[in-house]
């Protein structure tokens, strides 16, 4: 985890005053190091810089302010560093190739390193340093594009080639690292967050996407492509593209989402849960490299129990876990958490973080300029405070068992009705009627309720909304009436696992959940998403993720053997252990005062006031995306402090 920023103008300047401002902006992400590369494209010359605060020392210091530099350039490239893999000074970016022919900046971790850097070897490549930056630049060099659909992990990069005298912005197939652009007057700027974009002050912050806006909060539906500002845009996972003079902005895909499953007599559920598990434990390997210390996030649901559970039961690892105590006991799962520690007392040293429910005011001016965009939970808060609470123990990388729920069909709520109605069409009546009486996470009446709504049609759903919905009587200049795909459109079960590890809870959480981390700084590794994963899982047939009543039925299998059967085998999950009523109203009158003087033109704050309690009690989840945005329109639009 670190952070890049750049630009490629068609005009050559001579002041990196931009760069500077680029990469200041996202200096917490990377608190060991910070470099600057500058490059001239008509006599493809460079000059490289080092901040002051960077343990490398360069001929060219950094000047004050960057404003006077004598040095005409085209490109500009920065890097701050999170020191996770070599931590020497040899890992420094921007980083050249020994032949000096190709330039890397270069946010993420290469989990696969090892075996990419052997395989170079062997076709003669020497190495200089043991980075996986210097993997990434040869295996370009040895494989051009198609080195990105060999590396196994997460990855946001700019490439200068000399050859093609052309920059290149590529990022991880599923979109875990952050990387955002603007193209303005033929030139290209881009950056690890949309904080850096925004100090260049080309575009006005105040023009945001009102349909960004009302889909958030009715619908609590994130845009895969844009942000809540017009101009800045989301560069596409599994995509790369080339920055040219004369080319259109173009990004080309490298790596497709299965779409076809397999069907039950294409493959054996023993054998399926035995592969799974050899899955995990490989990408588990993978992701317990580092050169820092590294812990496990133990919330004592299934997902971060099995990985705790292969990394003590297999690979028999002494780890540090950490969970985190609710006073509410309705969102609390510390005693599962618990009875996995006690499962491996001679493995696990277990830790407990019990956060108050006023935190979150401490630190929400950080907190919300961190996020860069209104965010889903504020649990989002209760993890950073966990993961606050692990760098103080020194740790420096987490992991955590985030997409499993997409993957397997963790979400009752999501998955249940769809399932319900995949058995129906393939005429699997004996499982249909078995799933909707023995469903532990389903009533009969629920049931048959969630199988009714996804046959609902757009236009219903939307009257549905904008009838019955209070957010109508709190958005003004809002198109309430506005038809949008809504998620009952998505009414198969490949459709709504495909959009749920795309543009919908992936997709929050990629880009919500992990920003908080850079603030800290501390990086979260979740082996879930290893792409090998991800393939097998979007590949197997419906019956092996849900099966006799139970939610990820192939996971249950996989490590059954490895956690105490009452882990393994709960009953009721909690999707997101967050109490939100209850911190509604506990926190109710410091929210009014934090809200009431903004004056953001789509939410009526004096409505949102009058129908507090009546959201909270209807749809506390809509009544926080709403404080969320007027949060974020204070802190970016208006730029105050709360």
């Amino acid at each position: 985890m670190c952070g890049i920023a750049g630009y490629s103008l068609s005009t050559p300047i001579n002041t990196a005053y931009q760069l500077e401002q680029l990469s200041q902006a996202i200096a917490h992400r990377g608190p060991d190091d910070e470099g600057f590369v500058l490059i001239n494209k008509t006599y493809k010359k460079f000059q490289s810089y080092a901040s002051p605060r960077s343990p490398i020392l360069l001929k060219n210091t950094l000047p004050e302010y960057f404003k006077a530099i004598d040095f005409h350039h085209h490109i500009g490239l920065s890097h701050v560093r999170y020191s996770i893999i070599d931590l020497s000074i040899n890992g420094h970016q921007p980083m050249w190739s020994q032949c000096q022919s190709v330039c890397v900046t270069f946010n993420g971790e290469i989990y696969n390193y090892l075996e990419l850097r052997k395989e170079l070897e062997n076709v003669g490549y020497n190495f200089y340093t043991k980075s996986d930056t210097e993997v990434l630049i040869a295996g370009y060099l040895y494989w051009k594009e198609k080195v990105f659909s060999k590396l196994n992990g997460f990855f946001a990069v700019a490439i200068y080639d000399r050859e093609k005298n052309a920059t290149l912005l590529a990022r991880d197939r599923i979109g875990k690292a952050h990387l955002y652009y603007l193209i303005k007057n033929n030139n290209y700027y881009w950056a690890s967050e949309i904080k850096s974009l925004l100090t260049l002050k080309l575009i006005d912050r105040s023009i945001v996407r009102p349909d960004a806006i009302y889909e958030f909060i009715v619908y609590g539906k994130r845009d895969t492509s844009g942000t809540f500002w017009h101009e800045i845009k989301d560069f596409p996972p599994a995509h790369y593209v080339w920055l040219t003079d004369n080319e259109a902005f173009t990004p080309i895909r490298y790596w497709n989402m299965p779409t076809t499953r397999y069907s039950t007599q294409d493959i054996n559920r023993n054998e399926a849960s035995i592969h799974l598990r050899n899955l995990l434990l490989n990408a588990l390997e993978l992701r317990m490299r580092a050169d820092v210390n590294i812990g496990f996030e133990l919330s004592g649901g299934l997902d971060s129990s099995a990985l705790v559970g292969i990394a003590c039961g297999i690979m028999g690892k002494s780890i540090n876990a950490f969970t985190v105590k609710f006073d509410d006991n309705s969102a609390d799962e510390e005693s599962y958490a618990n009875l996995v520690s006690q499962h491996y007392p001679q493995h696990i040293n277990y830790n407990v973080i019990y956060p108050k429910n006023n935190n979150f005011w401490e630190s929400a001016n950080n907190f919300i300029y961190l996020q860069e965009e209104p965010f889903h939970s504020p649990n989002l808060h209760t993890n950073q405070l966990l993961r606050k609470h692990l760098k103080e123990q020194n740790i420096h990388v987490v992991l955590t068992g985030a997409a499993s729920d997409e993957l397997l069909g963790g979400y009752a709520g999501d998955y249940n009705g769809v399932f319900l109605r995949y058995l129906l069409e393939n005429k699997k009546y004996n499982d249909f009627f078995y799933e909707l009486i023995h469903n532990n996470e389903l009533s009969i009446g629920k049931g048959l309720k969630k199988l009714i709504i996804s046959q609902l049609s757009e236009r219903k759903i939307d009257l549905l909304v904008k009838n019955l919905s209070p957010a109508k009587k709190i958005l003004k200049n809002l198109l309430l009436t506005k038809s949008i795909k809504h998620d009952s459109l998505i009414n198969t079960f490949d459709k709504r696992t495909n959009a749920n590890m795309t543009y919908k809870m992936m997709n929050y959480w990629l880009r919500s959940s992990f920003k908080s981390d850079y603030g800290i700084p501390i990086e979260a590794r979740a082996p879930f998403l290893d792409y090998r994963i991800v393939e097998y899982c979007m590949q197997l047939p419906p019956e092996y993720l849900i099966h006799k009543g139970w939610q990820k039925h192939i996971l249950r299998l996989s490590i059954e053997n490895l956690l105490p059967a009452p882990v393994t085998w709960r009953k009721i999950k909690m999707d997101f252990p967050f109490p939100y009523k209850y911190w509604l109203l506990e926190n109710e009158n410091i929210i009014h005062e934090k809200v009431n003087n903004i004056n953001c033109p789509f939410i009526d704050t004096k409505g949102l006031k009058n129908q507090y309690k009546n959201l909270v009690n209807k749809n506390p989840t809509l009544l926080w995306r709403t404080i969320s945005t007027l949060l974020w329109w204070k802190r970016f639009i208006e730029q105050k402090d709360l």
